[in-house]
């Protein structure tokens, strides 16, 4: 069998030798090879790899056709969305079976042809879902929900909390100069709660530049999903004992899946200090998508590889007898399973899907200490102890009365005691004032005004009485 790794800057190539010689054409986005290196590693494994240089649409298409004319068993589709459309509807012009491996949100009702198609839904997309269910499970508003490259989030609709009754916004993760400038603007429109999906990089870069602007205090909550499972904030300031959220896969969810992994990494691709600190969510599925693409392979081993000598001069005209060869193909991954690192993979609601097992997690940065909350997963969704917000403190305003405008405020004692009470005065401004204290939900203390005055301006500009108070104060 041989498996050929397509992507916009390369071509990878593995062969791997099997009773009839098989083809696999994967097209790769290359942000995906370069982010996760053993991706790329994880699927040439076994075999021989060629590189070769992939610019554009055209050129990758032309690439495609380079391996045809020696044969190919079916294509897999990880490309970009403008790469792959071009790419799906040229497998169906020629009848070749394709795998896409893509948010289901970039597919067309055409991509799901039920004699060529098969879908797998990447553990990133499923990772989304605990989104709505964060913001449900605490009422949550005043959202920001800031990404990078690492998720898909930068090339598919953002509709993650469409349905959601919930003020919210997106913004791609802004670098140098421009993070400085884009917290700022956060904090100015009043923003409480930051939901980072990224990698660890930018998550330390985040969460240190919040740091730097007070955004990390009681008055403020923070999310962070990852697919790896380290995080750190290198800059954030010490002492001040910040929270987060951090949510990232389950690596115990099965302990003979995940050692086989660990296994896999360490002795196959030959990473003798990798750990389970390393581990990665989508590496990790595409070790167990390439286990149930071996395992499915042996059904059709006999499979004919559709050969195409010349793209140039294909038939638009659908060839029954290649679709009928096709399905043969597609029917053994709509039965296919697999026990995977971070959750059962199964063929259900027309994709192959992971039941992706998420831990939830708060860390304190300072340390890097790690409480365990809880759990997520698309069944069960969020089940933890207790809340994930901070407890926030009520508010606490300063109020200051001129204590001589009966009956609006009315001054029981004749002391002057220099701390005063609520309890030293009555009055109706004063029973105004807890009324909307406690429809407001804020604590208040009182103060007299030093001069007795409420406060005019004087012809130099400067104020006297309660204004005077309040302003130097």
């Amino acid at each position: 069998m041989a498996i050929a790794i397509l992507y916009r800057g390369f071509l990878l190539v593995c062969l791997i030798i099997g009773t009839r010689s098989q083809s696999f054409v994967a097209v790769v986005e290359d942000a995906k090879l370069m982010q996760n290196k053993l991706i790329g590693r994880t699927l040439e494994w076994g075999g021989k790899i060629k590189i070769v240089e992939s610019h554009d649409q055209n050129q990758t298409l032309a690439e495609v056709c380079e391996h045809l004319k020696t044969g190919a068993t079916a294509l897999i589709d990880m490309s970009a969305p403008n790469v792959g459309l071009l790419i799906r509807s040229f497998a169906r012009t020629v009848g070749l079976p394709y795998i896409t491996v893509v948010d289901p949100s970039t597919l067309q009702s055409k991509d799901y042809d039920p004699d060529l198609h098969i879908g797998v839904e990447p553990p990133g997309s499923t990772m989304f879902r605990v989104i709505p269910d964060i913001v449900k499970h605490g009422s949550l508003t005043k959202i920001a929900i800031l990404y990078d490259q690492s998720f898909d989030l930068h090339t598919i609709a953002k509709r993650i909390l469409t349905g959601v009754p919930a003020q919210h916004l997106y913004q791609e993760i802004a670098q140098g100069d421009g993070l400085v400038e884009q917290m700022k603007k956060l904090k100015d429109i009043g923003t409480k709660i930051f939901i980072l999906v990224s990698d660890e990089n930018s998550a330390d870069s985040v969460l240190g530049e919040a740091s730097k602007q007070e955004l990390m205090d009681e008055a403020y909550n923070w999310f962070v999903i990852t697919k790896g499972h380290g995080l750190t904030c290198s800059k954030c300031r010490l002492g001040k004992s910040a929270t987060v959220i951090h949510i990232n896969g389950n690596e115990s969810y099965n302990y003979t899946s995940r050692d086989a992994y660990l296994d896999f990494v360490k002795i196959q691709l030959r990473e003798n200090f990798f750990t389970i600190y390393g581990f990665n969510i989508d590496e990790a599925f595409m070790y167990d998508l390439r286990m149930i693409l071996d395992d499915v392979s042996t059904r059709f081993i006999n499979a004919t590889p559709i050969i195409i000598p010349d793209c140039n001069t294909v038939s638009l005209v659908r060839n029954q007898s290649r679709v009928d060869e096709s399905r043969r193909i597609v029917e053994p991954f709509k039965t296919a399973k697999r026990t995977g690192v971070y959750g059962n993979i199964s063929y259900r609601n027309g994709m192959l899907r992971q039941d992706v097992q998420l831990t939830i997690n708060r860390i304190i940065l300072d340390n890097l200490n790690k409480n365990t909350l809880g759990t997520w997963n698309e069944q069960d969704h969020i089940s933890v102890n207790g809340k994930l917000t901070k407890e926030v403190g009520k508010k606490k305003y300063r109020v200051v009365i001129v204590p001589k405008y009966e009956p609006f405020v009315i001054k029981l004692s004749d002391n002057s005691k220099k701390n005063v009470t609520r309890a030293d005065y009555d009055g109706y401004c004063l029973d105004l004032l807890d009324a909307i204290a406690d429809t407001a939900d804020f604590e208040y203390e009182i103060e007299e005004s030093p001069d007795g005055l409420v406060g005019a301006m004087s012809d130099d500009g400067s104020w006297d009485g309660v204004i005077k108070h309040l302003m130097d104060r």
